[in-house]
């Protein structure tokens, strides 16, 4: 496969130019200061956060799936900054049961009590199930993203959680490299110094498409109401659920602090957290449905989600290339038995996406 010769995305990339051996990306980043928080930011956002939960039973709220990022977070809420932490859980029909004990685990030595999240595991299971076999007949984007939307519920949920409680912030684990694919580097203002009015415009541009999808596909009117509902509850800090629950504050742990993989590995090692069989990344080893979503990412964008945060991790430093290029055939690499798995859940027979 050839590559960019500065990061590792591969020129299969359906909507990355290339300038000869260098990919658009790379081009742009070129000469770029990455912004950083000042090193001292996240501790004072935990100051406020441990003030803000004064006379209250806990300090704030924190969503774990049992991955990697959650669970590092959660590690470092208690064991680093000694805040009094509530866990929120959903174990989905494509959570593996080595990460379900991952999260029993976790709480159980990090002395956090769990609260579970109420949604029903059917409905998830259905509407996988249909996008996917809809997105076979109409390979786009869109509808792709529809598979995952009863997870979206989760950001209602777990801010109904918060409120149940009187807790005042809800602490977030995202991963910065993850969240912003296709982009140059990675900026705060790309991420939660965005407006209010900003995020409205981002919720308008996604009702835009999937408008248009309206029109290029019948079968996804049945799912209109699903779509509706996955752009509302798109993430905590969606502009609906800031004027549903204002009142709770939001914060992103790691925009405000450099993640480390030596320091997740080692909070993972000693917790006890295990990879899922037949896994070859920890990355999104929580869900086994992310191999479907990384098979139709391929299949749209000709490229690996892996390809893509590895080379998000080259242009931000982290990672030299010639390390990327060696964990990207172990990591990057299809696994046909969570696939396999992710298709038994859906009551789907992997012949069909031949």
């Amino acid at each position: 496969m050839e590559r960019c010769n500065s990061c590792i995305m591969p020129k299969t990339h359906h909507s990355v130019r290339f300038d000869g051996d260098t990919c658009s990306l790379c081009a742009a980043h070129t000469g770029k200061v990455m912004v950083r928080s000042p090193s001292n930011d996240v501790d004072c956002h935990i100051e406020r956060i441990r003030k803000a939960g004064e006379g209250l039973a806990f300090d704030c709220l924190v969503g774990i799936s049992g991955g990697r990022d959650s669970t590092y977070l959660l590690h470092q809420l208690v064991r680093r900054h000694g805040l009094r932490c509530l866990a929120a859980y959903h174990r989905t029909p494509f959570t593996p049961d080595i990460i379900d004990a991952n999260v029993r685990r976790l709480v159980e030595r990090l002395n956090v009590p769990l609260v579970e999240m109420d949604i029903p595991m059917d409905y998830h299971r259905r509407i996988a199930r249909a996008v996917v076999l809809l997105w076979l007949k109409k390979p786009l984007p869109v509808i792709a993203n529809l598979a995952c939307a009863p997870c979206k519920s989760h950001n209602r949920e777990i801010l109904k959680i918060a409120k149940k409680h009187g807790i005042k912030y809800l602490v977030m684990g995202s991963n910065k490299y993850e969240l912003f694919q296709l982009n140059s580097g990675y900026h705060d203002a790309l991420a939660d110094r965005i407006s209010f009015a900003a995020k409205l415009k981002q919720l308008l541009m996604l009702m835009k498409k999937g408008g248009l999808v309206l029109t290029q596909s019948v079968g996804i009117w049945r799912f209109l109401w699903v779509g509706i509902r996955s752009v509302l509850y798109i993430s905590p800090e969606s502009p609906f659920l800031r004027c549903c629950y204002g009142d709770i504050n939001t914060f992103n742990y790691f925009f405000h602090t450099e993640w480390s993989e030596a320091e997740c590995e080692k909070s993972l090692s000693e917790l006890g957290w295990e990879i899922p069989p037949n896994c070859n990344s920890s990355w999104r080893a929580d869900c086994v449905f992310a191999e479907v979503k990384n098979y139709m990412f391929g299949k749209m964008n000709g490229i690996s989600y892996v390809d893509a945060l590895f080379s998000n991790l080259i242009r931000a430093g982290i990672l030299s290339r010639d390390e990327a290029l060696k964990r990207v055939d172990t990591e990057g690499k299809f696994s046909r038995d969570r696939f396999a798995e992710a298709c038994r859940i859906m009551n789907l027979h992997t012949d069909i996406f031949n």
